[in-house]
């Protein structure tokens, strides 16, 4: 396994004291819903909760969108959690019969491949071509 799904600073206080800003928005209501929600760690049960909250985040975006192709591209500035999203997605399409949701697995930024204080820098629009191919090719 990777690194912590929840690390750095901020961790720590996140746990003990809440959840960031706006979790509510997310619709979850209680407090220990908040925690458990954003205070993953590296752990098998951690793991297992962020997955968990991967899948009922999709349930959330295909309710309010029921006709919609559904990608959801990650792995451009990090990929420490791409088994657990895909392994959410591939759950998320075999309990619901939903052959309109995928995982696309971005192409990494490299040093060589930043910008400016951290951020992507042209050469990481390969991750745009990836993204538009894979478009093309669902939406024949």
């Amino acid at each position: 396994m990777g690194s912590p799904a929840w690390t750095g600073e901020g961790a720590e206080s996140c746990c003990g004291g809440g959840a960031p800003e706006g979790a509510e928005d997310f619709g979850l209501r209680s407090k220990t819903e908040r925690v458990e929600s954003f205070c993953q760690r590296n752990t098998p049960e951690g793991l297992m909760l962020f997955e968990n909250a991967a899948v009922s985040f999709l349930k959330k975006i295909r309710s309010l969108n029921p006709h919609a192709k559904i990608v959801w591209a990650y792995g451009m500035l990090g990929d420490m959690l791409s088994v657990q999203i895909k392994d959410a997605v591939d759950r998320f399409r075999r309990e619901n019969d939903d052959p309109d949701v995928w995982y696309l697995s971005l192409p990494a930024a490299t040093e060589e491949t930043m910008g400016s204080r951290d951020h992507p820098g042209p050469a990481c629009h390969e991750a745009a071509r990836t993204t538009a191919d894979f478009l093309r090719k669902i939406l024949k």
